[in-house]
């Protein structure tokens, strides 16, 4: 899905939450073996440039790319 229909969907979940770059990034190198090799948008973002962080799962960098493109979501228990 992309940035916005993600931001849409879990910016005000009851139960899931959106994570930030660095939630993501912690949650990668504690489970990699959970991740399929792919790209993973974070909430966080460049306004800005109206750009968001993503997650490469598949080399563990982080950069940041249009919110627009269809990328991978995981989203964490909020509480």
């Amino acid at each position: 899905m992309t940035w916005y229909e993600a931001m849409e969907k879990y910016e005000n979940h009851p139960k899931w939450k959106f994570p930030t770059r660095k939630e993501l990034i912690a949650m990668y190198k504690s489970n990699k073996d959970s991740f399929e090799s792919d790209f993973y948008w974070t909430s966080s973002e460049n306004r800005k440039y109206n750009l968001a962080w993503f997650i490469n799962s598949g080399s563990g960098y982080a950069a940041k790319g249009g919110k627009g493109y269809a990328l991978r979501v995981r989203v964490i228990r909020a509480f």
